[in-house]
């Protein structure tokens, strides 16, 4: 029987040299999955580190300042100066506080703040209007909410330099010694209503007796009016000597 296959057939022929070092990785076609895999990948953002939450960011600062005042209590026992105070009669109190770390540009968000309240337009505006202004000069910062809060040290001084070199109505607002944005935008707009409405401003040492009030140094009497058979007892002064009064300290 004759074979199928020829006698002069040579299979080595038939192979094709394959050098693996040799083989451009170009040429080779992903498959439909490898494809979708890579361009999901691509369209991804980079991966960043997630902010720790409110909660878990105040635990680290609790625990930081239980760490800290333990540390603090050993300083206390083995210290060479410190330790010579726990034979005293009096005692020494140490304590840690933990603070938030201001973020980069909150100073100039205040200080911008704090400018802007402190001029004829702003000292009129509200709260929003202002943040709205101080957002557009830097957006990609955060503008306070919350203005409760009493103003950093150098924030006051800024504030007091400020009301000094400024005109009237600005110079003459008068401000606690610790102060808060909003204290500080509702002096501000009080003093812009009193210059607006020609409204007067008067400190006067007041002194009240059973029988008359003085006003820096000027007496009124005291009487009584009665109204429907009761006594009740007053104080009647007509403008000019009122104002006289009030202004007999300046």
């Amino acid at each position: 029987m004759q074979s199928i296959q020829d006698d002069d057939f040579d299979h080595e022929e038939c192979i094709a040299e394959f050098d693996l070092e040799e083989r451009d990785p170009s040429m080779s076609s992903a498959s439909p999955i490898q494809e979708m895999a890579q361009s999901v990948a691509a369209s991804l953002p980079p991966m960043m580190a997630v902010a720790p939450s409110h909660a878990a960011l105040r635990a680290e600062m609790n625990a930081a300042n239980t760490s800290v005042q333990n540390r603090i209590r050993e300083l206390m026992q083995s210290d060479p100066i410190l330790s010579k105070f726990k034979n005293k009669s009096y005692g020494i109190q140490v304590n840690a506080t933990s603070y938030m770390k201001a973020k980069e540009g909150a100073s100039k968000v205040f200080a911008a703040i704090i400018d802007h309240i402190l001029t004829l337009s702003g000292a009129v505006q509200t709260q929003t209007e202002i943040r709205n202004y101080v957002a557009g000069i830097y957006p990609s910062h955060s503008v306070p909410k919350d203005w409760t809060k009493p103003l950093p040290p150098w924030a006051i001084k800024k504030v007091k330099e400020r009301i000094q070199n400024s005109a009237a109505p600005i110079s003459n607002i008068q401000l606690p010694k610790a102060v808060t944005l909003s204290q500080l935008h509702k002096a501000a707009a009080a003093a812009m209503e009193r210059h607006n409405n020609g409204l007067l401003t008067f400190r006067p040492v007041v002194e009240v007796s059973d029988t008359c009030i003085v006003i820096n140094g000027i007496a009124f009497s005291i009487g009584e009016n009665k109204v429907k058979g009761e006594k009740y007892k007053q104080v009647r002064v007509s403008m000019p000597k009122l104002l006289q009064a009030l202004n007999a300290d300046r």
